[in-house]
């Protein structure tokens, strides 16, 4: 036999070798060993390459520092003032997601769901950096921030056939004294505050809101259809997905972490009563670096941002908030 043919031989034999014993090590292993194994922590293959200077909370990390994985993981979030190189990936600007989002813009003198721009200006000065606004479509067709035309025609009064036009909805005020906003009010305050990110609500159409709004690289959408999702992605727009997706997952929560993390799922939404129901998922989406956020706060008696920053913060990342409690500490959700 001469020797090509021999070496032919042995590298199918190898290959073969290897195979089974990749086969036998996943089918010998739970789908939660595999994944352990399979998936690092989200955006961290393994070292980032500092070209300027990296500020984790109250940490300064120099320039042309290599950080590994582990110490990476201590920190919650990343200000990059630079360039930061994750292998052979640049990323001129890294995403930071805070922990509160502010609800429907944020409570304001002790109303929720205003959508107002008083509440932007509030929730902005209080400190809160996300904002979540509920958008619905006028009879023409567009975008305005209200939960839902049938509230909105309680919190203003307004006895019209619904839904209105852009110009009819523009002249009632929310509560006889909040300024209602359209998308091109919307999209001068996000433009007027660069730090600011949108997390949309109700709207399940990232086309059409990647084309109306000033800036997709802070733009968030809740979304609550698969379909709409495939959308977002191919329009490069972040996800949060919705629940109600989440629980049209097949399978048991190992399976719904596969599905997140092989569709490059960011930020999840759920309620905050769904936290006993998911709890085995939420943990592993935590370690993943998937980012949960909980809604109905304040909906239940004594469960406001301080119970749950307190009580459930160990299980999620952060919440939909109508009032701002103090900057998180980082011992405290650990």
């Amino acid at each position: 036999m001469n020797s090509s043919v021999k070496k032919k031989k042995n590298d199918i034999s190898f290959k073969l070798l290897l195979a089974v014993s990749i086969l036998f090590t996943f089918f010998s292993c739970e789908k939660e060993d595999y994944l352990e194994k399979r998936y690092l922590p989200r955006g961290y293959k393994d070292t980032l390459v500092l070209y300027d200077t990296l500020i984790t909370h109250d940490t300064i990390v120099q320039r042309d520092t290599i950080l590994n994985l582990d110490t990476l993981m201590q920190y919650d979030t990343l200000v990059v003032f630079d360039t930061v190189v994750v292998h052979d990936t640049v990323l001129l600007k890294y995403f930071k997601v805070p922990r509160y989002i502010a609800h429907a813009g944020g409570g304001i003198e002790g109303f929720n769901y205003t959508n107002s721009l008083e509440a932007l200006n509030y929730s902005y000065d209080l400190g809160f950096r996300s904002f979540e606004i509920d958008l619905v479509e006028d009879k023409n067709g567009k975008i305005l921030g209200a939960h839902d035309w049938e509230l909105w025609a309680q919190l203003t009064g307004c006895d019209s056939t619904l839904p209105v036009t852009e110009e009819h909805f523009l002249t009632h005020q929310v509560f006889d004294k909040f300024t209602p906003m359209s998308m091109d009010m919307i999209n001068q305050w996000f433009a007027e505050h660069p730090d600011a990110i949108l997390v949309t609500d109700k709207i399940n159409s990232p086309k059409k809101m990647v084309s109306q709004f000033v800036d997709k690289s802070r733009l968030i959408m809740e979304l609550f259809s698969f379909d709409a999702i495939k959308e977002a992605k191919e329009c490069g727009v972040k996800v949060m997905m919705a629940e109600n997706v989440l629980n049209e997952i097949d399978g048991d929560y190992i399976d719904k972490l596969i599905y997140i993390l092989n569709e490059d799922i960011e930020y999840i939404s759920i309620s905050r009563r769904s936290i006993e129901k998911y709890k085995n998922l939420l943990v592993k989406c935590k370690k993943s670096g998937v980012k949960v956020f909980v809604y109905h706060v304040n909906f239940d008696e004594g469960k406001d941002e301080e119970y749950v920053y307190y009580n459930e913060l160990q299980y999620v990342y952060g919440m939909y908030a109508d009032s701002w409690i103090g900057e998180f500490s980082d011992d405290q959700l650990d």
